[in-house]
């Protein structure tokens, strides 16, 4: 646990994103073809069952960072760089034993950890008050001193 501030506990969270180049996405195992399973689905179904606390699968056409948008051509030409991304968001030592408990299936992939935290106000702590442009003015200023 972080340490509280102004009245809010931190939890560290984290976020790992899972890159599967749409070439590493085949059935793999017999057991994964026979059940009509991707490797995408697999990792979704795995992470559920251990109990991770979110869990998204989302396709991308940048090779994976899902940070440049789709591009214009993809509807005419298949991307080479198309990918499946598989995001798990929980505590760290979770999401590190969800790793060591997967490395089969997850070896040759790329994985990146994102921190992040989670926030929770202390109700003790909130206090609603109204608020007048006089009041905004002074706190403001009491803050800043």
């Amino acid at each position: 646990m972080i340490p509280a501030t102004r009245g809010i506990a931190a939890t560290e969270t984290g976020q790992l994103q899972i890159s599967l180049p749409e070439q590493a996405t085949p059935f793999g195992t017999a057991a994964r073809a026979a059940a009509g399973r991707s490797l995408g689905q697999e990792l979704i179904e795995l992470a559920h069952a251990d109990g991770i606390q979110l869990v998204t699968i989302h396709r991308t056409d940048d090779g994976g960072s899902g940070t440049e948008g789709p591009r214009p051509d993809v509807a005419t030409a298949p991307e080479p760089q198309s990918s499946v991304l598989v995001e798990l968001t929980d505590r760290r030592d979770r999401l590190q034993s969800f790793c060591r408990q997967h490395a089969d299936l997850l070896k040759g992939l790329v994985l990146a950890y994102q921190y992040t935290e989670r926030w929770e106000p202390h109700a003790q702590h909130v206090k609603v008050t109204e608020a007048t442009a006089e009041t905004l003015t002074e706190r403001l200023a009491s803050e800043e001193e």
